[in-house]
């Protein structure tokens, strides 16, 4: 991730919607000198200069980013004391980035992985691809981009599946502004691995930037098939729409308002009562929800995760016909309506696929995805829905 933030401020100029993410000239100086520091593995050095880049651009995503994405990385292996500490940090620094610019992707990123930190299965390199790759890590990092070509070469010969690296190597070439070869990469890249989402939305940015618009949006939509969570490939998709005339896309906006939890030993409902709002009715179906869960998880095991979500959902909506049927008053949650809706026409598999994807649905996702090739288009087109 950390090269990446090179990238998002290389595009910031040539995507406005990404406005805020770029920092003033002091300011990114001295996130490349954190990032020269973290690549090093100096954390407390780079921490302290990226907060002085804060300092030197307080309008400014990307030092933000660059603190969320290094905390969250460090999160990752570190101690149980501290774990929970640095993911609080990170959670903080991403949502101060997007503050001051909602699209950061790097920031979305960050807070993708701390709420759901299971990987997508992308292939790993082998011992002497990761040499070859962490080489290129670095010189990309420097700017050095011929340098850094050179040892993704290296990383791709050592192991040609590693899709990363090609992805990489694509990289080299878009800030150079060179599209074709970028794009030509970047395809390598998703052929390799089909659900590499960032392959996708790589190859999107480079087939744009040579104005192949319809290219471009079915390669969103490849991204979005190989990754529903990752916001960015949203963000691009529903631009690219807005600039073309399309309907914009809809965030469903639904926000997990009730959930058992442990307390004194004892299976206690915790409710957010700002998610929830005032109409008593739509509490009952966000408690109805809790409980299905609670009760399907003790009483079937074999349940996966998705079968779980799915069926306390079809439960739960059930419970919401028939409360609105027999109160003759509707649910007021603009989101729990739109999930009644999606529920009433046998929608609401692919709308909880795709709208509230975490990585444990991925056996379930493949199997929708394969018998179904249109099925992210058609969703899209129908309901003009995104997470």
């Amino acid at each position: 991730m950390l090269k990446h933030l090179i990238t998002a401020a290389a595009l910031a100029a040539c995507l406005p919607a990404w406005a805020g993410i770029d920092a003033n000239e002091q300011s990114s100086k001295l996130v490349q000198e954190g990032h020269l520091l973290r690549q090093q593995g100096k954390f407390n050095q780079a921490f302290d200069k990226y907060q002085e880049a804060v300092r030197a651009d307080a309008s400014a995503s990307l030092p933000l980013s660059a603190i969320a994405d290094m905390v969250q990385g460090l999160s990752e292996t570190a101690a149980p004391a501290d774990r929970d500490k640095l993911r609080a940090q990170a959670t903080q620094a991403a949502r101060a980035a997007l503050q001051n610019a909602p699209q950061d992707p790097v920031a979305q990123e960050v807070l993708r992985k701390l709420e759901d930190d299971m990987p997508p299965p992308l292939h790993k390199g082998n011992a002497a691809a990761e040499k070859a790759h962490a080489a290129a890590e670095a010189a990309f990092i420097r700017q050095d981009w011929d340098g850094a070509l050179k040892h993704y070469r290296e990383a791709m010969a050592a192991d040609p599946r590693y899709s990363t690296v090609f992805v990489g190597a694509g990289d080299c070439y878009f800030v150079r502004q060179q599209w074709p070869e970028a794009e030509e990469l970047f395809r390598q890249a998703t052929a390799i691995e089909p659900r590499n989402a960032q392959a996708w939305r790589f190859l999107a940015d480079a087939l744009a930037r040579q104005g192949k618009l319809d290219e471009t949006a079915e390669a969103l939509l490849a991204a979005i098939a190989a990754h529903p969570a990752q916001r960015p490939n949203w963000d691009k998709l529903g631009s690219l729409r807005s600039a073309q005339g399309q309907t914009p896309l809809t965030s469903l906006g639904l926000k997990t308002a009730a959930r058992f939890i442990m307390k004194d030993g004892q299976p206690t409902i915790d409710i957010d009562r700002a998610a929830v709002g005032d109409n008593p009715q739509d509490l009952a179906i966000w408690i109805a929800q809790a409980s299905f869960v609670y009760k399907l998880r003790n009483e079937d095991a074999a349940l996966s995760p998705f079968q779980l979500e799915l069926q306390s959902w079809t439960n739960a909506l059930k419970v919401a016909d028939e409360v609105t049927a027999k109160s003759g008053k509707p649910l007021q949650n603009a989101a729990l309506l739109k999930m009644q809706e999606l529920h009433r026409r046998n929608q609401l598999e692919p709308a909880l696929l795709l709208l509230r994807y975490r990585e444990a649905y991925r056996p379930e996702l493949e199997a929708w995805l394969s018998s179904r090739p249109h099925a992210v288009r058609e969703f899209v087109h129908v309901w003009g829905l995104r997470p």
